[in-house]
């Protein structure tokens, strides 16, 4: 599992922890600006639209709910919703070095 998707399961978890239904998705994506974070889980504007809830203040339950201690330095709403991710130094540093002393770096075998 990559950064992305591990941080995705997270977000996922928040939201449902959250009273956000399955079908919507966390949207877990690299953010476009590194001002912004490393990561944007943008999934609380378009579920807070569709569940005629104000998509900010989803966002903050999702924040209050999400499961990131050691692994993200700050995480912070933006705009109408938008939640950024900025990941711990010391975190993806592990990450890296796990990676590095791992002969596959960490990337799994494909089933058939």
């Amino acid at each position: 599992m990559n950064i992305r998707q591990f941080l995705a399961q997270e977000i996922r978890n928040a939201m449902t922890a959250a009273g956000v239904p399955e079908e919507f998705s966390p949207a877990v994506a690299p953010s476009k600006n590194a001002k912004f974070g490393d990561y944007q889980a943008n999934g609380a504007m378009g579920a807070g639209k569709r569940m005629k809830t104000n998509p900010r203040e989803l966002a903050q339950s999702i924040v209050e709910h999400v499961q990131l201690e050691g692994i993200a330095a700050k995480i912070e709403i933006a705009g109408p919703g938008f939640i950024n991710i900025h990941l711990d130094h010391a975190w993806l540093s592990q990450q890296l070095q796990r990676a590095a002393n791992d002969e596959r770096l960490n990337i799994p075998k494909k089933e058939r």
